[in-house]
């Protein structure tokens, strides 16, 4: 049996996994660290909110001594990801959600890379809609958006 339906996962997804997955094992022993999962997560389009990143590394951590194999990956990433071709309302705001833990206490983002991440999600709107989007929040003389405000207006096109 195979990577691919062991895990149910199809030949591409795990090809792409492997490719990421290894980009990061520094060492090339086949593992990452757990110090590494949140990048490693956001290089596959996963956007994880800090809780389920703590739990994610206390879990690494404590089952297999602060790395993860690439096999151990893969039982994660099928229990845990969403595939990327199934993008739904909830998915953004999970996204926007981690955006949230990572910026606590702070309602604004700058523009460009609140561009970027909004182009990662794959949303169908044009530059000419992100920018008439944009204005429609304001943006500060530093070139930063309330996201919130800016998120709500993504939402509930």
């Amino acid at each position: 049996m195979n990577l691919a339906e062991t895990y149910g996962l199809s030949e591409d997804q795990i090809a792409e996994f492997q490719r990421i997955f290894s980009s990061f094992d520094y060492q090339k022993k086949n593992q990452v660290s757990s110090q590494d999962l949140s990048s490693l997560l956001r290089a596959l389009g996963q956007y994880w909110t800090k809780t389920e990143l703590e739990e994610l590394a206390n879990e690494v951590n404590a089952e297999h001594n602060g790395y993860l194999n690439f096999a151990g990956f893969l039982n994660i990433m099928t229990r845990k990801v969403k595939p990327s071709d199934e993008r739904s309302e909830e998915n953004d705001r999970d996204l926007f959600k981690a955006l949230e833990d990572l910026e606590e206490g702070s309602e604004k983002m700058n523009v460009k890379e609140l561009k970027k991440i909004v182009m990662d999600l794959g949303e169908n709107i044009t530059e000419e809609e992100f920018n008439e989007m944009v204005q429609e929040v304001g943006v500060d003389e530093n070139g930063d958006v309330k996201y919130r405000e800016f998120v709500r207006n993504l939402l509930s096109k």
